[in-house]
């Protein structure tokens, strides 16, 4: 039973043949296959004839038109589930489930997904590309565990938001980037600056990291005091910039002795200091 049954043109033909609906015929189906899976290993269901498939479901006709359309074959013990094993059974049902899954996680990360540009990889065979989709999900979720800051797909949101059309969830450098550390606002920061260059997604992860990396290796702010400055001119310079920071800034001691003005007598007799000892 899949989700696209209702529309196969099988169905219809069934339909034709036995002048019913599709309601009717799906609903004989489903009695068909699911006596079969409770009750067959290899698709032969011994002692069920045409006429037995008939009068179960109700639908005159349905078991000749089975086999019209190769569906069910005779079998001298009764009726045989053509190819039961590539639907039914513990692989079958396995690769069903994975089957929904991929479907379930491409369908969920469709906006996310960069368009697919046009390649020769005509040839690649569907189990391939299922396997590749499996692998995906399994590298996201894991990513999802190892990272604890963000996830790729909070940070495509994030960059998304900033205005970047095209993004990926699954590109190694981004996923480097979350395990450093680095943060949504960051990304977000980078991918809007790209953005204003007519930049894509590659240029807006180097420029995050090359951000993060010149943050790194910035080197430290020069101390403010001057290396020729005296432990006396440190103190006074340290009261007053307590007291007037405006006038601190150009106090004594200052690298430019241009810029160097009398201390007014009453600042002084708050540093409880005199003018002649200053």
């Amino acid at each position: 039973m899949r989700g696209n049954l209702w529309d196969d043109p099988r169905v219809g033909a069934l339909v034709d043949a036995t002048d019913s609906t599709e309601a009717a015929v799906i609903g004989g189906l489903y009695w068909l296959w699911a006596t079969a899976d409770q009750h067959s290993e290899d698709g032969v269901m011994p002692g069920l004839t045409l006429r037995g498939i008939n009068r179960k479901t109700g639908i005159p006709g349905l078991g000749e038109a089975l086999v019209d359309i190769g569906w069910v074959e005779d079998h001298a013990d009764g009726i045989r589930i053509v190819k039961f094993e590539e639907h039914n059974g513990a692989s079958a049902k396995k690769r069903a489930q994975t089957a929904k899954r991929v479907a379930n996680h491409t369908a969920n990360n469709a906006s996310l997904t960069p368009k697919a540009e046009p390649t020769n990889a005509g040839g690649v065979s569907g189990a391939l590309a299922r396997g590749r989709e499996e692998e995906e999900i399994e590298k996201s979720t894991s990513t999802s565990v190892e990272v604890s800051r963000a996830t790729p797909g909070e940070a495509c949101k994030a960059m998304k938001a900033a205005g970047m059309a095209i993004v990926s969830p699954s590109n190694q450098k981004l996923i480097e980037l979350l395990k450093a550390g680095i943060t949504l606002d960051e990304l977000a920061d980078a991918a809007a600056y790209s953005i204003s260059k007519g930049k894509d997604f590659g240029y807006a992860l180097a420029t995050a990291e090359g951000r993060r990396r010149d943050a790194a290796t910035a080197p430290l702010p020069e101390a403010r005091a001057s290396p020729s400055e005296t432990t006396y001119q440190r103190s006074m310079r340290e009261k007053m910039e307590r007291v007037v920071p405006g006038i601190a800034a150009r106090a004594p001691g200052s690298q430019n002795p241009e810029s160097a003005i009398e201390v007014p007598a009453v600042i002084l007799e708050c540093l409880g200091q005199s003018k002649e000892t200053s």
